[in-house]
């Protein structure tokens, strides 16, 4: 807010960043990004969200602004922490991921899914991979893998290699 109480938010695209991700190259690109712009950062409070990488936390700690970290980020990593820590559910998703990375990975394989869903009159579907970082992601592996299992199977009992 400036002072006639004026909200005031700037949201900076994307751009290139080929060099190493330290936190001293990190709060370089930021600044310059605020001095292109003209982003009044003395005249009012400046925030700024970041995920919970350390380069990121130490990049704005190093610079005069407010940093908060992505609430979304620090509750995926707490999910994350969840998952580990819940034995039950290691051994069978890690299996699954395995089954989801022979998929993925092999057109082969991903071309006698689309010939197993075909037979059974199923619409062709791909295989999703979790990815740590992507909210829900172990959910939706898992629900596409129930969803694909009819075919999953087909495909297994007529091969020797079982992911």
């Amino acid at each position: 807010m400036d002072q006639t109480f004026k909200l005031r938010r700037y949201n900076f695209n994307t751009c290139p960043f080929p060099d190493n991700h330290t936190s001293a190259r990190i709060a370089s690109v930021l600044e310059q990004l605020v001095s292109d712009r003209e982003v009044p950062v003395t005249v009012c409070p400046f925030y700024v969200v970041t995920d919970n990488a350390r380069n990121m936390r130490a990049a704005t700690r190093g610079l005069s602004w407010h940093e908060r970290t992505c609430f979304a980020h620090t509750l995926q990593l707490a999910i994350g922490d969840a998952n580990v820590m819940t034995p039950c559910l290691v051994a069978p998703c890690k299996k699954a991921r395995g089954t989801v990375g022979h998929y993925k990975n092999s057109p082969k394989a991903q071309e006698r899914l689309n010939c197993c869903r075909k037979k059974m009159d199923e619409q062709s579907l791909q295989v999703v991979q979790d990815v740590e970082t992507r909210r829900n992601s172990k959910l939706s592996m898992l629900s596409r893998l129930l969803e694909l299992r009819g075919s999953i199977t087909m495909d297994l009992c007529f091969r020797r290699w079982a992911p």
